[in-house]
């Protein structure tokens, strides 16, 4: 390789382990929020399959003990015990290949520095592979034409440079200047009184006239909301077509009852076909979406439903379905939005 030394990825690759840990940490959202997904980006690939890429590049066949630094775990001992030190370290790059590709796997755990090496993306986007190569101490170029790339980056690599009551402090001195205008956009009549309820999020839907009929239809794939929860776990939240609340269907059987007016529908089935075709409820006409679209300069967008959570609700000790739910979006909804 005309000189160069051999890197680790080149010669063997741990993909299934890595694999294991990408597929939890993609779907572990929720609960586990590595800095840079405080903001959301496209096609934002997961942080553990850049570190461990990372760690298979830096380091090469002539890193010796003087190229690298090797830090336990903290007091409370979260990231688990690692028996191997750095003279295991500098033995394990040199042992990977196709038949051992896990030598350095003991290590991605590990806080580890790597002295003399740079790492460049110019198309770094949300700038997760700038954020993992920096956990390793190196200096990280990232560039993009996207002004809110670079901003998104910036910031999230600022914040490993402060202290978490510096960030608190903030947080409150932005929440006591925003909270009083964000929050009136964000308030429901709760349908369990006459308080208000937040809303958590708020369901659109695309709607076009018929261009045979000039009725309105709201362009649905299928009418489930979203899983229900807690003793309602294995129905579903569904939009019923008819009277355009929000009741609950099991997931099973051809056909669905609102439980509101009773009318019978598939809740797995809408207007809209495979093709970009809608078909129209009032007169049965099937046409294209977008020729309808561009016949009439557009489309309109419907609020159709609200999930909430009522914090009156849950003081009260009613059920977990009473205070956190979805329900049909009302006039004040409306009002509030337009």
């Amino acid at each position: 390789m005309n000189g160069r030394p051999s890197l680790p990825i080149e010669r063997g690759f741990p993909i299934e382990k890595v694999n294991a840990i990408a597929e939890k940490e993609s779907r572990a959202g929720r609960w586990y929020r590595p800095v840079y997904t405080m903001h959301k980006w496209w096609s934002r690939k997961v942080g553990s399959l850049f570190r461990a890429i990372t760690l298979y590049t830096l380091l090469d066949e002539n890193t010796t003990k003087k190229d690298v630094e090797l830090y336990e775990p903290s007091e409370n001992e979260t990231l688990g015990d690692f028996p191997k030190d750095i003279d295991n370290l500098v033995e394990s790059i040199n042992d990977v290949d196709m038949d051992n590709p896990d030598s350095l796997w003991d290590f991605y755990h590990k806080d580890i520095r790597i002295k003399d090496k740079k790492i460049l993306d110019p198309f770094m986007g949300g700038g997760t592979s700038i954020s993992e190569s920096s956990r390793f101490g190196i200096d990280s170029v990232g560039i993009d034409l996207n002004p809110v790339a670079w901003f998104i980056s910036k910031k999230q690599l600022d914040a490993g440079e402060t202290t978490v009551e510096d960030l608190d402090s903030a947080f409150q001195e932005i929440k006591s200047d925003v909270e009083d205008e964000v929050k009136k956009y964000y308030v429901t009549p709760c349908p369990n009184g006459t308080h208000n309820a937040d809303v958590i999020y708020n369901f659109w839907v695309k709607k076009i006239r018929c261009i045979s009929c000039n009725h309105k239809i709201p362009l649905f794939r299928d009418y489930r909301v979203a899983k229900g929860r807690y003793e309602n776990d294995e129905k579903y939240n569904t939009y019923c077509p008819e009277c355009e609340s929000i009741t609950y269907t099991k997931n099973d059987g051809p056909e669905s009852e609102c439980n509101d007016c009773g009318n019978l529908f598939s809740h797995k089935e809408g207007n809209v076909t495979r093709g970009g075709y809608y078909n129209c409820s009032e007169c049965g006409q099937k046409a294209s979406i977008t020729d309808a679209i561009e016949d009439q300069d557009g489309y309109d967008i419907q609020l159709y439903a609200v999930e909430y959570y009522c914090e009156t609700c849950d003081n009260k000790g009613l059920g977990k379905n009473s205070y956190k739910a979805y329900k049909k979006a009302g006039p004040e909804d409306n009002a509030v939005l337009s």
